[in-house]
Formats: structure tokens, sequence, C-alpha cells
């Protein structure tokens, strides 16, 4: 529940932004509905949803608004999530591990009743460090699942806006 009221707080902030010339005139405003969680990860659709909405709204080209009022709808289903060994150290132990996430998504044009783009299988990572060393201290898989996520959102934005 206090993710939902999160998205919707992003949401209603949405009319804080102004528009830049990379957007089509026609679409100025973007649904981002729960991602569907199909991973086994509790939690993680909470995590991206909020992120890629939040992704939308820092970049400011579309209003973030709900279904009913939105030009686009974004929608997005995880689909793995994927946990391992990445880096072992001199004695063979484990030092660094990478998080995978892997989504489906597709983003609609609502105006026109087009897909914009879609993509099966669209996956990004993020490593954390078990033990502290000279890049840092040890962190945790919430460390690489952040980083994962970033880099998923970097993603959707780019094909979402930057592509027109």
């Amino acid at each position: 529940m206090r993710i939902a009221a999160c998205v919707l707080l992003l949401a209603a902030c949405g009319g804080c932004y102004s528009f830049s010339a990379r957007t089509s005139t026609r679409i100025r405003s973007v649904a981002v509905p729960f991602f569907e969680n199909h991973s086994g990860r509790f939690g993680l659709e909470g995590l991206v949803t909020e992120a890629v909405a939040k992704g939308f709204l820092d970049d400011g080209d579309l209003r973030v608004v709900d279904e009913r009022s939105a030009d686009s709808v974004l929608r997005g289903i995880i689909t793995g999530y994927d946990h391992k060994a990445a880096v072992y150290d001199q004695s063979e132990q484990v030092s660094t591990m990478r998080v995978t996430i892997t989504v489906d998504v597709i983003y609609r044009d609502l105006t026109k009743g087009t897909v914009v783009w879609e993509q099966k299988g669209l996956s990004a990572w993020g490593q954390y460090r078990l033990v502290t060393s000279a890049e840092g201290p040890a962190q945790t898989e919430e460390d690489g699942q952040v980083e994962a996520i970033r880099r998923l959102v970097q993603e959707i934005l780019a094909r979402s806006i930057e592509t027109w």
C-alpha cells in the first residue's frame, strides 16, 4: 500500500516539469502501472515500478499520470532475477556478487493506438562487494538490485523518449 501511495504521489508531482523538444507533441504524459512480477523475488515489482516512474519524473519530458489520463503507457513484467558469484579473490573465495533483473516491456502510444517499442528479455545487472576492499566497504544484495534497476531505468527511458 505504501508503494502505491508513493507512485501516486510521484504522478501528482509530474505536472511540475516542462517538456523538451525531444518528445512528440502528441504524447505529453505516460502511465506506469505496477510491473507484474513473475520472478519469484518478493517486492521487486514495487522497486522497479517506483524507479521507472521516478525516472520519467526526473527526466521531465513526460508527466506521469494515471492510465485514464495518459497519452502513453509503459507496461512491464519482471521475468527473471538472477543472483550469482561474479568475482573470486586469489584464494578462490567469492568477493563480488552480481544481480541481474530481466523484464519484458511494452510502450504504447494511446493517442494512435500503436506500439512505440517492445522488448522481451531486457536485462540489466548490478554488482556488490561481499568484503571491504580498496574499492570501498562491503555491500548488500540490495545495493546490487539498486544498480541493476538504475540501469534498467536508463535503458527504458532511452527507448521511450530519446528515440523519437
